[in-house]
């Protein structure tokens, strides 16, 4: 650990180190409590959570939570671009939160681009490996590719991906309508 006093209290930047030398966090101090921006790395080097300190708590940056309240009630009003684009810019703020990444996902899934929807699931799922909402939702887009093209009902070889990701889904706990219902239609 490395990091500066004052008056017997930690200011300024501080530096948290693996044994390896590689860095792990970046915090910051003002007057012995932690305020402002918190990254956390693994050993290597990937940046993994982030966070803004408010009176030694950790939370989210003003801005952070403004845009992504902004970004949810658009998506509210199908609003689907816009919300896309806020997003984008709440990701730029801090990539390390999944329901971000879900978010995204769900207002690409309806604009009808199932890739990106996939690639975002595919983010969130990296972030929070239980988060059974992003296989569910995965696992939609993925069919969501074929019936969208005309093919409704998908071949066995089609939805091997799929079934994967709603039985995923259920061992996490998911039991909602959807995620049953996919199974019984795709995965018999």
């Amino acid at each position: 650990m490395e990091g500066s006093f004052v008056d017997n209290k930690e200011t300024g930047t501080w530096g948290l180190f693996y044994q390896n030398g590689n860095k792990k966090a970046i915090l910051t101090f003002a007057s012995g409590m932690q305020n402002g921006p918190y990254f956390e790395y693994n050993e290597q080097g990937v940046l993994v959570k982030q966070y803004y300190f408010k009176n030694g708590k950790p939370e989210y940056s003003d801005e952070f939570i403004k845009l992504s309240s902004m970004a949810l009630e658009l998506s509210r009003q199908f609003k689907y671009e816009e919300a896309i684009q806020l997003y984008n810019k709440v990701i730029e703020l801090n990539p390390t939160v999944a329901q971000v990444y879900f978010n995204r996902g769900a207002c690409r899934g309806n604009s009808f681009d199932f890739e990106g929807s996939i690639k975002d699931y595919d983010k969130a799922i990296e972030i929070d490996p239980q988060y059974m909402e992003a296989y569910g939702n995965r696992g939609n887009a993925k069919i969501n590719m074929y019936t969208t093209m005309g093919t409704l009902n998908p071949s066995a070889e089609q939805t091997v991906s799929s079934c994967e990701d709603f039985h995923k889904a259920k061992e996490l706990g998911d039991t909602s309508i959807g995620t049953v219902d996919m199974i019984y239609i795709h995965c018999r």
